[in-house]
Formats: structure tokens, C-alpha cells, sequence
């Protein structure tokens, strides 16, 4: 009970942070939506570098599906800021990277069951 507890304020807080972040980016403030988006991710107590790791090391690192739900919606906005930056091949990396952490969330979910 404890436990969900904490998941369930951790989604509410990295949840915030996102939609913070995706406002700050369509108003046109890049800079601090990154800098919502990097809180977003030391929430989930990621380490420098992660973002080396592929999609079955990052759900380990975070211990979890729905963190690796949380993992993939930032990455998910990140691309959203990237794409308004004309990053666009950073952006559409990010969006690959978050589909593949969604569904390697899901197959362990679904393996578990």
C-alpha cells in the first residue's frame, strides 16, 4: 500500500512536470520546458548517461513499468520540444526510443501476469 502510495505521487509530480513543460514549449519557452522535462527525469532518479541505455536496460534502471511509462512520455515530449527547434532528427530518434520502452513496458507487464 505504501508502495503504490509513492508510485501514485510520482506519477501526479513527473505528470505535472510534462504538461508544465509541453505549456512552457507552445508558449514558445524551450529552455524551461527542457528544464521541466530534466526534473521530470530526476524525479525518476535516473543517472547521468541513461540515455545510452537500450529499452530492456532502461526498464531495469527503472525498476518498472509504469516509471518506464513515465520514461516514455518524456521522451515523448522531449521530441515535442525538439521538433518546435527544428531538431528533428533528435526528435523523431526520441519518439522511436519512447516506443520501444512503451512496448518493452508492456511485454514485461504482459510476462508477469
Amino acid at each position: 500500500m505504501f508502495q503504490q502510495d509513492i508510485i501514485k505521487r510520482l506519477i501526479e509530480q513527473v505528470g505535472q512536470l510534462i504538461a508544465a513543460a509541453l505549456s512552457r514549449a507552445e508558449e514558445g519557452h524551450l529552455k524551461e520546458a527542457e528544464d521541466d522535462l530534466n526534473q521530470a527525469e530526476a524525479a525518476l532518479g535516473l543517472p547521468r548517461g541513461y540515455e545510452q541505455f537500450d529499452a530492456r536496460s532502461l526498464l531495469i534502471l527503472v525498476r518498472g513499468s509504469e516509471k518506464a511509462d513515465l520514461l516514455a512520455q518524456i521522451y515523448e515530449a522531449r521530441a515535442r520540444i525538439f521538433r518546435k527547434s527544428d531538431r528533428l532528427e533528435e526528435a523523431k530518434n526520441l519518439e522511436l526510443k519512447a516506443q520501444d520502452l512503451g512496448r518493452s513496458a508492456r511485454d514485461r507487464s504482459l510476462s508477469s501476469e
